[in-house]
């Protein structure tokens, strides 16, 4: 899991700087990035995203997180999600 600023700035271990509007990206092979055990899937791991801790995650499947990083870099939330809505 990786917790970026606003700035694009990696504050993952810096709790006290943390905020409702960083994103939080990850991946995993559960179904859901909050189960932690149980079943998973076999396959590759699916890429999800949170913005700060209120807000709900949301999956962009196999999607390289690079993409996303990119998309956080130069226009933050707004263009993660126009990059979401245009996996849909």
């Amino acid at each position: 899991m990786i917790r970026l600023a606003t700035n694009g700035r990696d504050i993952t271990g810096a709790n006290d700087l943390w905020s409702d509007t960083d994103i939080i990206i990850t991946q995993t092979n559960y179904h859901h990035p909050d189960i932690t055990s149980g079943m998973h899937t076999n396959g590759p791991a699916s890429v999800w995203v949170r913005f700060g801790d209120v807000d709900e995650w949301f999956c962009f499947g196999r999607y390289k997180m690079f993409h996303i990083l990119r998309a956080w870099n130069s226009g933050g939330r707004e263009a993660v999600m126009n990059l979401l809505e245009a996996l849909e």
